[in-house]
């Protein structure tokens, strides 16, 4: 989903126009609940849904697994958006205001891993000091320079113990985070008196640090099964598709394990693929279903 389409330079650009809006699946009930609104009426959960909504939070993409299920390749999304926030009158002049945050320190290093990003960590003793230190970093992370360039969250001193050399005091911590997600090496730290220009110049600065070990999929989930990485997620796993979940197959081959939100990752978490020629039956061609999704916006 993200190699193909989504980090794609074009679809980035056409989503300028939209709110776009990451969620985790299995680790959040909430969020698991909304999904469902959007997924196949009465079929269990599964581990990626990709949707397009109007402004109403209407569907005009109906929820699917991958935008692959829609779109041909990232031109076709690309123009599709494009139509949509035409019609829509998007202009996408609105620059957004707020820190582009992972709820946890423990769920932002395992998509920082997943997503082969830096993690930068906003340290405060209590809410309002992170809200005042998130609130300084947010135009760093949305210039054109650094913008997905870098996972965020926010956390106390508390919270760092997954995080090797880091300073529990007050302040940014910039992140390394290890092969599995499930602990992360403080590269830097600036103290929470940073100016934007201290913050800009540590982001690009942890860019250049940060060179992500590149594991082939079944690579990866073979060195986390030797090592015993486990991933325990907030809410039972319902994705058919994964050996976890009450309704899954034993023969799930190699795309039973990864990330909550998709990209391959180690074993144990819940699956991040699905079978190769399964869904072509199941909603039709490309271009039926392309049709069957974004006629409504017509």
């Amino acid at each position: 989903m993200d190699e193909r389409f989504l980090s794609k330079p074009n679809v980035i650009k056409a989503s300028r126009d939209f709110v776009c809006v990451r969620m985790m699946t299995y680790e959040s009930a909430s969020e698991a609940q909304l999904l469902k609104t959007l997924w196949r009426p009465d079929a269990p959960l599964e581990n990626t849904v990709f949707a397009i909504l109007d402004p109403d939070g209407r569907s005009i993409v109906r929820g699917g697994r991958s935008p692959q299920m829609v779109f041909r390749d990232a031109d076709d999304m690309t123009t599709r958006m494009n139509e949509i926030a035409r019609y829509y009158g998007s202009n996408g002049a609105a620059v957004p205001k707020d820190l582009p945050a992972v709820d946890t320190v423990r769920l932002a290093v395992d998509v920082a891993a997943c997503d082969k990003r830096p993690l930068v960590i906003v340290v405060g003793q209590n809410d309002q000091e992170r809200k005042q230190l998130a609130a300084r970093l947010a135009p760093t992370a949305w210039s054109e320079q650094l913008v997905g360039k870098l996972v965020y969250t926010t956390g106390s001193g508390t919270d760092l113990s997954i995080i090797k050399n880091a300073n529990r005091s007050s302040g940014y911590i910039f992140v390394a985070p290890g092969l599995f997600g499930t602990d992360g090496t403080a590269l830097m730290h600036l103290s929470a008196s940073a100016s934007s220009n201290d913050l800009a110049a540590a982001s690009k600065q942890t860019i250049g640090m940060y060179h992500p070990q590149v594991l082939s999929h079944h690579d990866h989930v073979r060195s986390g099964r030797q090592n015993g990485v486990q991933w325990q997620s907030a809410i039972p796993v319902s994705d058919p598709h994964d050996p976890r979940s009450a309704g899954a197959s034993q023969n799930v081959g190699p795309h039973g394990f990864g990330h909550p939100s998709g990209p391959p990752s180690s074993a144990g978490r819940p699956g991040g693929g699905f079978g190769g020629g399964s869904y072509g039956a199941q909603y039709g061609s490309p271009s039926t279903r392309r049709q069957t999704y974004i006629q409504e916006y017509r």
